[in-house]
């Protein structure tokens, strides 16, 4: 490991130099859907780019056994993804979508776009999801337990009032007013009532299983100095952050 003047822990990886296989051709791609890196890659390991139509970029034999391989620039140790990780990332993004939307009164993430989430507002949802799920077990607990419902048989159906609540919601009935000392906790409980808030960790366990999108490839990282280096343990592969609607992830 290195240490970085900003004094975080980096990565040491045991790049491999570019050899004169791939020396006449260029790092920096003007091949549409050919990343950089790729047609030396492809040089140094005897295999072939797959283009476009393709969920990966090419195959490649490691010790007689053939594997899927994806190529990345590496960024500061970090990189991103192309469709599939777009692909993956399209149902949290809806769901954090709905998360700030139900934000809106919180004034650091005004104009905060779920395309675009750094590490520091990522941390702060986590942080406000944590709060508002102290905040909301918290009410809970003050509601009284009401007994509102019969059955046939004569059975008293118990439950809480935040439960009776929501059924009177979606019967769109109002809530009898002898409960009316509860409404404003029942409103505000049902506008936290998020499955990030209600579940404080799904979030980043949703966002941190997006390295799932690797277990069937082979990483190779490219960098124009340095050459490549094959990636064979995901586990040293964590999320990072969001930007232009695609998962971004860190070498760790």
């Amino acid at each position: 490991m290195i240490i970085s003047k900003d004094k975080k822990i980096k990565p040491s990886i045991d790049w491999i130099k570019w050899t004169s296989k791939s020396q006449n051709l260029p790092f920096k791609s003007t091949i549409k859907g050919v990343g950089d890196g790729e047609q030396k890659v492809a040089a140094e390991l005897d295999t072939f780019i797959l283009g476009q139509n393709s969920s990966f970029d090419m195959n490649i034999i490691i010790n007689g056994i053939k594997y899927e391989a994806d190529v990345k620039k590496l960024d500061n140790f970090s990189f991103n993804t192309g469709v599939k990780g777009r692909n993956a990332l399209r149902v949290i993004k809806t769901k954090i979508t709905d998360l700030l939307n139900s934000f809106q009164m919180i004034e650091e993430f005004d104009n905060i776009s779920p395309d675009e989430l750094s590490v520091s507002n990522i941390k702060k949802l986590y942080n406000i999801c944590e709060t508002l799920n102290i905040k909301r077990q918290k009410i809970i607990s003050n509601l009284p337990i009401i007994k509102p419902f019969i059955k046939n048989n004569g059975d008293i159906i118990e439950m809480n009032l935040f439960d009776y609540y929501k059924i009177c919601l979606i019967l769109n009935e109002p809530l009898p007013i002898e409960y009316d000392n509860f409404k404003n906790d029942l409103i505000l409980l049902n506008d936290i009532s998020h499955e990030y808030i209600i579940d404080k960790n799904k979030l980043k366990q949703s966002l941190n299983g997006l390295v799932s999108i690797f277990n069937d490839l082979k990483l190779i990282f490219v960098d124009e100095i340095n050459g490549y280096f094959i990636l064979n343990d995901i586990s040293k592969i964590q999320f990072e952050r969001i930007t232009r609607g695609h998962p971004r992830f860190i070498i760790v």
